[in-house]
Formats: C-alpha cells, sequence, structure tokens
C-alpha cells in the first residue's frame, strides 16, 4: 500500500504551531510548537487528548495518537439503518443521492457509498451515500 502523507499547519493567536502529519492507515502525529514555554501549556493538554505517547518540553509537545477507524459498510442498509451505523462508528450521514438501480438489487437501501467502507477516516467524516430505485427491468 502506497503511503500518502497529509501535512496542516495552522498558527494560534497563543503563537503556538501544529504541524500534524496523518499516514494513511497509521497513526496521526500532532507537533505543536510554541514561542515560549507559557504559550506551550495549553496545547499540551489539548493534545494529550486520544494520544497513546506523549512527549512534552518547555516549548513543544509530541502525540501520537492512535489509528484513525475505518468507516463501516453501509452498502444493502436502508437510509435510517446506515445513518444510525454510521453515528454508532464515530461517523456522519453525508450528501443521499437517489440513482436508479437496473440490477434491481438495492431498490430503497443504499447501493454505494463514499469513502468505501474499509477506509481509514477521522471520526466525524461525513459518508455520501445512493439509494437505489427502480428503473429500466424493474418497473
Amino acid at each position: 500500500m502506497p503511503v500518502r502523507r497529509t501535512f496542516t499547519r495552522a498558527a494560534s493567536a497563543s503563537g503556538t504551531l501544529r504541524l500534524a502529519v496523518a499516514l494513511a492507515g497509521t497513526a496521526m502525529v500532532t507537533i505543536a510548537a510554541a514561542a515560549s514555554p507559557a504559550a506551550a501549556a495549553p496545547s499540551q493538554r489539548a493534545d494529550r487528548a486520544g494520544a497513546s505517547q506523549v512527549s512534552a518540553a518547555q516549548d513543544h509537545v509530541l502525540a501520537i495518537a492512535s489509528q484513525a477507524p475505518r468507516v463501516p459498510s453501509v452498502i444493502g442498509e436502508t437510509q435510517g439503518t446506515a445513518a444510525l451505523d454510521l453515528q454508532a462508528a464515530g461517523y456522519v450521514l453525508g450528501r443521499v443521492a437517489v440513482v436508479i438501480d437496473l440490477t434491481c438489487e438495492y431498490i430503497g437501501v443504499v447501493k454505494t457509498q463514499s469513502p468505501t467502507a474499509g477506509t481509514f477516516a477521522t471520526p466525524g467524516t461525513s459518508v455520501s451515500v445512493a439509494i437505489g430505485k427502480a428503473g429500466g427491468k424493474c418497473l
């Protein structure tokens, strides 16, 4: 599996600089550095939430959190059940589209989803679905 790296950098009013590095299928690493020890203190507490390993010094924090959970499969479920299952897994139901199902196998249930089942995604990510409707030979 190819490794994908995502770098995010943000500065806050307190002078804290954050760098988040996400490796696809691996852990999330957050590095916070502050202009002064006083500015680093609040970020140290925030970065420890959910982290499995934390290293803190006067001017930086390194937190390694557990890997993001995988998106569950909601294929074949009704829209309501899909929403509940996604919520239970920490995700939210996003855009809901209705598509013609020429196979007649997914009438009234989820035919496709994005991101696909098994994808690593940050909790709170929206999962879009397409609900099948009768068309073609299903009429």
